[in-house]
């Protein structure tokens, strides 16, 4: 399990992020976010849950009717609209609901938030992928090649913290499974690109077989 990066419990979403400040490119890290540590930073759906409670005092009042001694003709369409209603109430309360759960996060969304929480205590307790400073000190004293990123002295040697400027806003860009790296900004040039997209293809595989791994050993 992934750890918070603010709080260091166990996270409940992780994703791959580029990290910028300004127009400076730091690099790319996996970032672990708790519900407990989002939540405060999410829109909770108040509305969403004021309409449930509405429609379901509505149907209430509609079943006592029912009920009572008065005249109540009851049609298919009165039933009709009576489940409509309650789904559409279940709707509503399972969307405030899930509106604190960082997995149901749009996001665009998520790494804004996230963003607030950095600028607020500029720390990151983060796995690094590849600190992009690092990595280029690297290609300036031997040029890297796909060989370089299997290699663990290698990896080791890239994949040290990022040093912020306190006094910048960081800025964090979800890196979806099917991300465009050829839209990176044009300053990346096409070798660059095609190291990063490697070095970040090399490291989901690397937690699909330690996940792999971890099963088989669980199971003998």
């Amino acid at each position: 399990m992934e750890k918070c990066f603010k709080c260091e419990e166990d996270a409940s979403r992780t994703d791959l992020y580029f990290v910028w400040q300004k127009a400076n490119f730091k690099g790319v890290t996996e970032i672990g976010i708790c519900n407990d540590c989002i939540k405060p930073y999410l829109p909770r759906k108040i509305l969403k849950l004021i309409g449930a409670i509405f429609i379901c005092l509505c149907l209430l009042v509609m079943i006592v009717l029912a009920g009572s001694e008065t005249e109540f003709e009851w049609s298919w369409w009165p039933v009709l609209m009576m489940f409509f209603a309650a789904y559409q109430a279940y709707q509503w309360f399972s969307e405030f609901t899930n509106s604190g759960n960082a997995n149901n996060v749009e996001p665009n969304v998520l790494q804004s938030k996230l963003t607030e929480i950095l600028d607020i205590d500029k720390k990151m307790y983060q796995k690094i992928i590849i600190n992009w400073q690092a990595f280029q000190e690297k290609q300036q004293s031997a040029k890297v090649t796909k060989s370089d990123l299997t290699n663990p002295d290698f990896l080791s040697s890239v994949r040290t913290p990022f040093s912020f400027d306190q006094s910048l806003s960081v800025e964090l860009k979800i890196i979806p499974e099917t991300f465009d790296f050829n839209s990176l900004p044009a300053y990346f040039n096409a070798e660059e690109k095609e190291l990063l997209k490697e070095t970040i293809t090399l490291f989901r595989q690397e937690k699909i077989n330690a996940l792999k791994e971890k099963y088989l050993n669980k199971n003998n």
